[in-house]
């Protein structure tokens, strides 16, 4: 029986995770990477200096527009 074998590289780091289906090498792979990456701090950003915070858009602020925000 074959073993897969898959690499995943989030940024410095690599998994290799290793499966008997290509989909169960994927699996664990991602399964290690966010096991990993879940113990580390959430980077925080700054927002620029020159940045504006206030909003005047009515849907942003009544819940009915994009709820993702950068």
């Amino acid at each position: 029986m074959h073993t897969f074998h898959v690499s995943l590289k989030v940024g410095e780091r690599e998994f290799v995770g290793e499966g008997e289906t290509m989909q169960a090498a994927r699996h664990c792979a991602a399964s290690m990477a966010l096991n990993a990456l879940r113990t580390l701090p959430m980077p925080t950003r700054e927002p620029p200096a020159d940045a504006q915070t206030t909003d005047t858009n009515d849907e942003a602020s009544s819940g009915r527009g994009n709820d993702i925000q950068i």
